[in-house]
């Protein structure tokens, strides 16, 4: 299943479209970026399946994601002097750059990718692809992708893990 990520210029609030293969929109993602930092990812029938809040202390930045008002991971970066490195915790995935390809690999505890997040290097409006290859871990790579595509994820191309 592929997915694109982009933002959605009408709204009045910050937000952006999650759009299948046959361009038509399947969720969106609502936020508050310059109020409080927060941001929902929502069916099209309003449902809210995740909230993504920001949170900044002492020159790092993090991500706290609540499912149903609990929290259930965080996304982030961590203070290096050397280089910037970006993590989270969620259900064992990790983050890796395959630098060659310009492409982010999400893999699960036992190597085997969940998903795939690609930034086309030459477009007008940016946008994230999405290959997902579980249909169950919808949420969790939307929520990723927001966080990468909103905030830029890594500041440079770095250590990711």
């Amino acid at each position: 299943m592929k997915f694109t990520i982009r933002e959605d210029y009408k709204s009045l609030y910050e937000t952006y479209l999650i759009i299948n293969e046959q361009e038509e929109t399947e969720y969106k993602v609502v936020g508050k970026k310059e109020i409080d930092e927060t941001f929902e990812v929502k069916t099209l029938e309003g449902e809210i399946l995740a909230s993504l809040k920001l949170i900044s202390y002492f020159g790092q930045t993090n991500f706290e994601i609540y499912c149903n008002d609990i929290m259930v991971s965080t996304i982030g970066e961590e203070i290096n002097l050397f280089k910037d490195i970006f993590y989270f915790d969620s259900k064992g995935w990790k983050l890796e750059l395959d630098k060659e390809n310009m492409i982010y690999e999400i893999t699960d505890i036992n190597d085997d990718i969940v998903f795939l997040l690609k930034k086309p290097l030459i477009n007008e409006r940016p946008y994230y692809e999405i290959d997902l290859k579980h249909e169950d871990n919808i949420v969790g790579a939307i929520v990723i992708s927001v966080i990468m595509y909103i905030y830029g994820g890594p500041k440079a191309i770095g250590e990711i893990r």
